[in-house]
């Protein structure tokens, strides 16, 4: 079955807080409609299509799967005369291995990671602006068995943090230690299974 209304309540459980249905023509996705919004949505053989009228412009975004990675390109289109400066386009590419996000033609920020699964993992994000440099963020995690892991960030503006996970026997975050200079902080979890 297709599922038609998704619900959320206030904290007594009675007051529906925020609401999504989803509308179908011949079991295929066509609008998500919440209290005062609607997406249409449409789909090519590759491509999955959600429009929706913001007021002042009219949003299209185009989702396109890519080598397991899910791709977003966004075209704003002013509907007022004169307003064609605010016109912009967001997207998202495959480059050298890495995803990287471009606002009119421009990159904003790249991310870049080693093989899921494979250690040492590594991340690296950056973000730009006006061309140059705005951050850099390099992220190691080395596993040091099934279930312990150890963690550098390295922050050009605030420094490196070296970090210890430890799962627990059913792959759940038990602990997490991190250290920030002089500091060590650390943070448990206690699960009750029934």
């Amino acid at each position: 079955a297709l599922p038609k209304k998704l619900t959320e309540y206030d904290d007594n459980g009675k007051t529906e807080s925020w609401y999504l249905n989803f509308e179908y023509k011949d079991g295929q996705l066509i609008a998500i409609n919440r209290k005062d919004e609607s997406v249409k949505i449409s789909f090519n053989d590759t491509e999955l299509i959600e429009r929706k009228d913001l007021g002042g412009a009219i949003e299209t975004v185009v989702y396109k799967l890519e080598k397991n990675t899910l791709l977003r390109k966004a075209f704003l289109i002013m509907k007022d005369e004169g307003g064609e400066h605010q016109n912009s386009l967001t997207e998202e590419k495959i480059e050298n291995n890495c995803l990287k996000y471009y606002i009119d033609g421009v990159v904003w920020s790249v991310n870049c990671s080693s093989k899921s699964n494979e250690y040492p993992f590594t991340h690296s994000y950056t973000s730009y602006q006006d061309g140059a440099v705005l951050q850099k963020v390099d992220y190691k995690i080395i596993k040091k068995n099934n279930l312990e892991y150890e963690m550098t960030v390295t922050d050009e503006l605030s420094g490196t943090s070296v970090g210890n996970v430890v799962l627990n026997e059913r792959n759940l975050l038990e602990s997490y230690t991190y250290k920030e200079g002089k500091n060590t902080f650390k943070t448990s979890l206690v699960y009750t299974y029934y």
